[in-house]
């Protein structure tokens, strides 16, 4: 059971979503669990937020190397929706969206700097861990993410 209201509300939707299908309500549905989105309109991403970063506005950080995140380009996100939209399904079907790849804040940062100054403030340890498994979508839509993390 996730910890947070947001998580659960998630869980609850597609509790209710696996119940209509099973009950015949809809005849499919899919569930995309999309993990951290970044690029063009997503501004408070923290890829984003760090590639626009400045030495007076520097991005503050809880936990470095044990802080570990799933990021995935919005143009990737963008293509695994289209083909699950093209995909006749049935059933009920959870999908995770995302690169596949664990990346710490450090590495984050580090691969950031290879192309632009990047300004943080790191503010104390927080230990997180959030790594989509793609397996399935690689499975059923032939999702091959492209960017960062990729």
């Amino acid at each position: 059971m996730p910890e947070g209201v947001y998580g659960r509300s998630k869980q609850h939707a597609e509790v209710a979503v696996d119940e209509a299908v099973r009950s015949g309500d809809l005849v499919g549905a899919t569930a995309l669990r999309i993990f951290n989105v970044y690029g063009p309109g997503f501004d408070g991403s923290l890829v984003n937020r760090l590639g626009e970063s400045t030495p007076d506005a520097a991005v503050q950080l809880w936990g470095v190397d044990r802080f570990v995140r799933d990021y995935v380009h919005v143009d990737d996100v963008v293509e695994a929706v289209l083909r699950e939209a093209r995909r006749e399904a049935g059933g009920f079907e959870v999908l995770n969206i995302g690169s596949g790849v664990g990346t710490t804040n450090r590495e984050l940062i580090n691969q950031l700097r290879k192309t632009r100054p990047v300004y943080v403030e790191i503010q104390g340890d927080a230990v997180s861990h959030s790594l989509a498994d793609i397996t399935r979508a690689r499975e059923l839509l032939s999702f091959q993410p492209t960017r960062l993390g990729s």
